[in-house]
This record gives structure tokens, sequence and C-alpha cells, in this order.
């Protein structure tokens, strides 16, 4: 009798670890399941900020609208995931009134990576965001964009962002390397198509406080 007991018990501590190495084998890597159904790109003033490259031209916010992530539970606790990237991003092209590209000269502003959410215009909040900054992500160049946003990972335990109604946007500002014309439109093309809009030349007049953006007084 004791034996069996004794193989029972040795029998349900194996099981155990099974069912925890299995758990700890699953924590891969997913991306979340996102569309993306719009973009923009505005002209942005900025003031109070010494950057050592003199060859830097106008500053820009560019948003690719995102839209559908999809919640998922996990067993034991573990926190939601997000998986499934429905169509992903083949290139952003920004273009001239001449049709000419420039793309290749722009680069990320890595000094700033929030701007208060009064400064931009509705359609970019999101109604479940109780952050009062919209955040931007810090990139090198142009065309970090679409690597960035069609792998954006999360794993069992953890969001691409600290909040999962943050995966509706991706921001980020940029400059024109030594410009010489301004941008007229900007087209993100993905997998099922292209979304194109006109550059806002219209800038938002704004200061930089510890790299946090606000008002212009």
């Amino acid at each position: 009798m004791k034996k069996i007991i004794i193989k029972t018990i040795i029998w349900i501590f194996a099981i155990i670890i099974c069912i925890c190495v299995t758990l700890y084998s699953c924590r891969e890597i997913v991306t979340p399941n996102y569309e993306v159904v719009g973009g923009s790109m505005q002209k942005i003033n900025i003031k109070g900020i010494e950057l050592p490259n003199k060859n830097h031209g106008n500053y820009y916010l560019i948003v690719v609208k995102l839209k559908g992530a999809n919640e998922r539970k996990q067993l034991l606790g573990f926190k939601c995931y997000l998986d499934g990237i429905t169509s992903a991003i083949n290139k952003i092209r920004i273009t001239d009134d001449k049709s000419e590209l420039l793309s290749d000269s722009i680069r990320g502003l890595d000094q700033i990576n929030r701007i208060p959410y009064d400064l931009l215009t509705v359609e970019y909040k999101d109604v479940y965001q109780s952050d009062s900054y919209f955040k931007c992500k810090m990139i090198k160049h142009l065309c970090d964009m679409p690597y960035i946003i069609n792998n954006l990972g999360v794993g069992l335990c953890d969001y691409p962002y600290d909040n999962i109604s943050e995966i509706q946007s991706f921001a980020a500002i940029v400059y024109i390397e030594n410009q010489k014309s301004t941008p007229k439109s900007i087209s993100i093309e993905t997998e099922s198509g292209a979304f194109t809009s006109k550059v806002i030349s219209k800038p938002i007049s704004l200061e930089i406080n510890e790299i946090i953006l606000k008002k212009d007084k």
C-alpha cells in the first residue's frame, strides 16, 4: 500500500513538473493582432533644445494609426496577450510637390518621447487612454518604422507598451536631413493596400521641458 502511495506521489510531482516545463517553454514572443487604418504627418515647431546636428530641417510628427488589438487570456494567472498581425507594412513613402521621394533622407529624433494629448487632434486619442501624454517611439531612421510596427512583440507576462490601449497608434518625431524641399504627402503601403494623406503644414508650436513637450507660452 505504501509503495502505491509513493508511486502516486511521484507521478503527481512528475506531472506537475511536466506542466511547469510546458508552460515555461510556451512563453514565446507573439505579435499583436492589429491592422493599419491610416497615417498622418504634421509639422512641429520645437523650441528650447540644443541639437548637435546643424543639418536638421523641419521637424514632423508621424503617426501610424492601428486598430483591432485582440486580447487573449492565459491560464494560471498569466496576463492577457495579443496575437496575429493581419497586414504588414511594406514601406512608408514621403514625397514632395514634385513627387520626388524624401523618405531616404528622413531621420528620427531621439531626444523626445512624449507629447501632451491636448496638443493633438482628437483622432489620435484613445478613449481608454488614462495617460495624458502621447508616447513616441524613438527611431534612428524612417525605414525602421515598418519593421518595428510589424514586430511589436509581446510575451505572456509583458506588453510592448505599458497599456494595451497604447497599441492603437504608433508615433515618431522625425526631421529631414539637409532639407531642400517640403514634404507634401505620406503613404503607408501595406500588404492589403496603401493609406495616403497630405502632410499637415500648419505646425504645432512646442517647447521642450526635460524631453517632454508642452504648450508654447
